[in-house]
């Protein structure tokens, strides 16, 4: 499974190399970015049954052509949302409930990856 980011030491990280060394009938699984996958080393590794199939919810461009080749090939593609669950959606609305119950309380914000270097004040009256 594949859950990276796209960056030079990244790249095509899944290539006719990769795939050379990999189990024969393993499963790529990219939830990542389509970048790290060389698509022509994945449709030849699926072809030869190095790599039994592929679960795509990312890929080399978007939208991607659903005529694509690599798709008339044991493929499996999703619009990036594989993530996307039931519980999923419930979490998510958890936390902001949580977020927004912080908020009017002053209290700092969860799960904030660039976090405000001061809180709110309080809208509450002192006293």
């Amino acid at each position: 499974m594949l859950c990276l980011p796209a960056t030079s030491e990244t790249f095509h990280l899944m290539n006719a190399s990769t795939f050379a060394m990999t189990k024969p009938g393993s499963f790529l699984i990219n939830v990542g970015r389509g970048q790290l996958v060389d698509q022509d080393a994945l449709r030849e590794a699926l072809r030869s049954g190095r790599c039994a199939g592929a679960g795509l919810d990312v890929f080399w461009e978007e939208p991607v052509d659903p005529r694509h080749p690599l798709f008339q090939e044991n493929v499996i593609a999703t619009p990036h949302v594989g993530g996307i669950t039931d519980i999923s959606f419930w979490m998510r609305a958890r936390a902001f409930a949580a977020n927004i119950e912080r908020y009017a309380h002053g209290q700092p914000l969860l799960y904030t990856v660039n976090q405000p270097s001061h809180r709110r004040a309080s809208s509450r009256p002192s006293g």
